[in-house]
């Protein structure tokens, strides 16, 4: 954990032009250099020998010759990149809440990386989109209303009891009754339940109702709320009654389609499991009701922001990608100033030990993740098929320093949703990450592809660009095994301060930082220097001739595999 009290950053010194390496490497330099000037007294020719494999080791292709940039890339200076957003967050934000959210600080957070990548001698380039605002205006009310208006009504607690869906509509609306679907008992036999997901659904709505819904997979929060607004609702209330969400709160996900134009005009709020008991009954069809929500949603530009090596085969592209946005509710040191802050160390330590890739790499620093994935996707869905051609892979690094931690290698070789070919390139993937933490000798857990985070721009059907991607953990529970495996506390959040105000430095583990840093650095290495890197990926007998490491499984460490976990919900 970062130490509290620690000063922030001030903004003065954003224009450091070179980042040093680790403190610890910086000894070891002290120490050589001591060595090279006794031999150059005695034995003069030594220099120029041991001069002659510095130079080597510098510009190498192989990565087991040179572990310069492994030893360079540690969390004291990531941590220096954090403080740094954390006072654009602080120092300039336009809200009482400070945040680096798209409509607040991500220009100025985006500035400041773009300013230490052109310090370090990389051009920069940005990718502009529209992208739909959600902004909160002011507190919501859910009330119950007595039959006789002398007899008083219930309000309840915004944030407990229920909650306002992001993009949910702006308004008030009063019903009599509440609408409900039919029961499944009512259906005619072999007839399904309804859903929510058809017009037919709602049409024995007579009048305009709000209407009460139960999430299920069937189909979005987007659909369903839009088939009832188009059936004359005037508000709509969703409710799980799953007991694995029991203890859980009321949900604020978005109702979104995936066009920017698709938002609901009227009131959406959720209820807590308990509530939603309650308000699912029969008894509760009569109820007198009033919502009131405050929001807006409007159109605003934002960007993507690149920079790329010099050397490297540009149809052997490798995009290294972390989204830099946070949520509105807090400046996301974590979440994810954490991955786009490694993302950048890598990138300024790469320039500075003028490191020359035999497969071009492109760092991306994607804007709108928290929106739904939006400037990744608005990126992937802008390719012709030459470049989608020319993409090899993408590697995400989505929070990186989660204080009650897991190290987390997503399962590339469960990745059903793909072709057999995009199963096998997944899985390469997984199994060079999986390595890196193999080579520190410290455990990791295999967690399922959820399509969360911006690999799941590249891994969608018709993108086909394998991905793999790393994380310390967000809103899933940590478990028992996991307890012992990691240490920290059972049956508690990753990161308690998810998409919260403290999300700060203060959130940050150091140590799982510099691991996951450690681990994301060695996976792109092993590809930045294959020669033949489609070979690699997608040819079992060239990986067989051509893989000479030891293998992963006589490595000491434990692994284990648990079952899907929510890590982001973005």
């Amino acid at each position: 954990m970062a130490e509290r009290g620690e000063e922030t950053t001030p903004l003065t010194s954003r224009k450091e032009k070179r980042r040093p390496p680790c403190s610890s490497t910086m000894m070891l330099l002290i120490v050589i250099i001591a060595v090279l000037v006794v031999l150059a007294i005695v034995i003069p020719t030594v220099i120029v020998v041991t001069m002659k494999n510095k130079s080597a080791s510098k510009n190498s292709t192989d990565p087991d010759q040179d572990d310069d940039l492994i030893n360079s890339v540690c969390a004291e200076n990531i941590m220096t990149h954090l403080k740094a957003l954390q006072g654009i967050g602080d120092e300039n934000s336009n809200s009482d809440t400070p945040s680096r959210s798209v409509d607040d600080q991500y220009n100025a957070s985006a500035s400041y990386v773009q300013e230490q990548l052109e310090a370090a001698g990389y051009k920069t380039w940005i990718q502009t989109f529209v992208v739909p605002v959600y902004r909160v205006l002011g507190p919501a009310t859910f009330r119950m209303m007595a039959e006789q208006e002398d007899e008083g009504s219930e309000d309840f607690t915004e944030g407990y009891d229920f909650e306002v869906m992001r993009y949910s509509g702006n308004g008030t609306a009063y019903s009599e009754q509440l609408f409900m679907l039919k029961e499944e008992e009512n259906n005619k036999d072999g007839e399904l339940p309804p859903t929510g997901c058809s017009a037919v659904d709602f049409e024995e709505m007579n009048e305009p109702s709000i209407v009460i819904l139960k999430y299920n997979t069937n189909c979005s929060y987007y659909e369903k709320a839009r088939q009832a607004e188009l059936a004359g609702a005037t508000a709509i209330i969703f409710f799980n009654d799953d007991e694995e969400y029991k203890t859980q709160g009321p949900s604020r996900s978005r109702v979104r389609g995936e066009r920017l134009n698709e938002t609901v005009g009227i009131p959406v709020i959720s209820l807590s499991y308990r509530l939603g008991q309650q308000f699912s009954g029969k008894e509760m069809r009569k109820a007198r009701i009033m919502i009131e929500t405050s929001t807006s949603v409007t159109m605003s530009y934002t960007y993507n922001l690149f920079a790329e090596t010099r050397y490297g085969r540009g149809d052997r592209l490798i995009v290294v990608g972390s989204h830099l946005d946070s949520v509105q509710d807090g400046v996301g040191i974590n979440d994810n100033g954490s991955g786009s802050s490694t993302n950048l160390e890598i990138a300024l330590q790469m320039a500075r030990l003028k490191l020359k890739p035999v497969n071009k790499v492109r760092f991306a620093w994607w804007g709108a993740e928290e929106l739904g994935l939006l400037g990744s996707k608005h990126y992937t869905s802008s390719l012709s098929d030459k470049e989608r051609a020319n993409h090899s892979l993408n590697l995400n690094f989505d929070m990186l320093g989660s204080p009650n931690y897991i190290r987390a290698v997503y399962n590339g070789s469960g990745f059903t949703e793909s072709t057999d070919d995009m199963k096998y390139a997944c899985t390469q993937i997984q199994k060079t990450l999986e390595k890196g933490f193999a080579s520190q000798n410290v455990n990791y857990s295999i967690v399922p592809f959820t399509g969360r985070s911006d690999y799941g721009s590249f891994i969608e059907p018709g993108i086909d660009i394998p991905a793999g991607a790393l994380s310390s953990g967000g809103d899933g529970i940590k478990t028992t095994e996991e307890r012992a495996m990691y240490g920290g506390l059972a049956n508690a959040a990753f990161d308690t301060c998810y998409h919260q105000a403290c999300d700060t430095t203060d959130n940050i583990d150091q140590t799982v930082l510099g691991q996951m840093a450690n681990a994301a650095v060695y996976t792109l290495e092993k590809f930045m220097y294959v020669e033949d890197l489609k070979a690699f990926l997608y040819d079992d007998t060239y990986k067989a001739k051509n893989d000479k490491e030891e293998p992963v499984n006589s490595r000491k460490r434990r692994a284990v595999r648990r079952n899907p976990i929510h890590l982001f919900n973005p």
